[in-house]
């Protein structure tokens, strides 16, 4: 089995290329919504975010994601302490669950989704690495599209990681989701391509 990680920035593309590796016929394991499941009400993360961030980040006794993003994307250090309780049990997660796909041989490829998978310094996760990138009008476009968020919050999410330049120099692949989604695609299936005529090993490190 091989694992891809794919990551890139806010409002890059992540879960489209995600999907399209799907379509090719990759299991995908998402970080995002591994964390969903660890601060839900009876999640493994649920009481410590609580304890830290305080009852004013829930709503109808589930933890809003937007009033808490809203605390820690305008504080580097409570991001940090957000980072400190989740960061260990997505990885924990990760791990586990890739343990298990490995058990069955029709998961010949597995593709990660961890929006910070090269800040957490995770890449030994996988065995390779895709960043998706897009020109800063495309990423407020996309993200204005689907949330409600002003300028400079987007802002602030996007300086709150590592900057795309830097993580194309860490990437095996990178895909350009500036433009549309056809070219998108035909990027994804040339790396599937390139991925199934190396007979899915990792020969990029």
């Amino acid at each position: 089995m091989l694992s891809v990680g794919i990551t890139g920035s806010f409002g890059t593309g992540k879960s489209t290329v995600a999907w399209m590796f799907a379509r090719q016929g990759a299991k995908v394991l998402d970080a995002d919504e591994i964390v969903h499941e660890l601060m839900a009400p009876r999640g493994k993360c649920f009481k410590a975010v609580l304890r830290q961030f305080g009852p004013g980040i829930l709503q109808h006794g589930r933890i809003d994601r937007k009033k808490l993003a809203g605390l820690v994307f305008a504080d580097p250090d409570k991001l940090k302490k957000l980072e400190n309780i989740i960061h260990p049990a997505v990885k924990r997660e990760i791990q586990q669950r890739l343990k298990e796909l490995a058990k069955h041989t029709e998961n010949r490829i597995v593709a990660v989704e961890v929006p910070l998978l090269l800040e957490a310094g995770w890449t030994h996760l996988v065995d390779c690495v895709i960043v998706v990138t897009a020109n800063r009008s495309a990423q407020l476009k996309r993200i204005q599209s689907r949330q409600r968020m002003v300028k400079e919050e987007i802002f602030r999410r996007i300086q709150s990681q590592m900057p795309l330049k830097e993580k194309i120099k860490m990437a095996d692949f990178v895909v350009d989701n500036s433009r549309d989604l056809r070219k998108t695609k035909n990027q994804v299936k040339n790396i599937w391509e390139h991925l199934v005529k190396n007979n899915f090993k990792n020969i990029n490190r």
